[in-house]
């Protein structure tokens, strides 16, 4: 009699186990659109990293600073009214230059993001979702790519602009 409770006892736990099994195995996809959309995304991303990374280097910061520089080694032979003219219109033309260049990678990083926290909803399992698990989302590929930590991977953030210090020389030279 404890024997045949023993069996059943074991053969319940079996099938439990093995009902979990399949449940943790068995689930959705993404759907094809869904990872073409991504891979898009992502050759967009890595096509144009740089190109973003030394527009929002060239936009502020760096890009200031480099033009900063070109203004005070003329200061002593102009006045400041006039460099501060030239380096306000050199500034809004890098501006304009890189202002479709940034918003089409930030807008495309956050395409990205939502596209992977899609593929990974829809790639659980039966058993997450019955047990209302988070998904996972694979960081490597959106920390690649984040625009915050960029600038910091490619390149001498210092020197690495759509400019030069030549060009902005040459600019500051034909304006004057």
């Amino acid at each position: 009699m404890i024997n045949n409770i023993f069996q059943a006892v074991g053969g319940t736990i079996a099938v439990l186990i093995l009902i979990v099994m399949v449940l943790a195995y068995v689930g959705s996809s993404p759907s094809q659109a869904s990872l073409n959309e991504n891979m898009l995304t992502s050759a967009y991303l890595e096509k144009n990293q740089e190109d973003y990374v030394k527009c929002k280097n060239s936009v502020g910061g760096e890009g200031d600073a480099l033009i900063g520089s070109v203004v005070w080694a003329n200061l002593s032979n102009y006045s400041l009214e006039k460099l501060s003219s030239i380096e306000d219109n050199y500034k809004a033309q890098i501006k304009q230059q890189c202002d479709k260049p940034i918003a089409e990678y930030e807008e495309n990083y956050a395409k990205l993001v939502k596209n992977e926290n899609e593929i990974a909803e829809s790639s659980k399992s039966l058993l997450d979702k019955i047990i209302k698990s988070k998904p996972t989302v694979d960081n490597t590929k959106l920390s690649k790519y984040n625009p915050e930590t960029s600038k910091f991977t490619i390149g001498n953030p210092l020197n690495n602009l759509v400019f030069t210090k030549t060009d902005v020389e040459t600019y500051f030279n034909r304006q004057l």
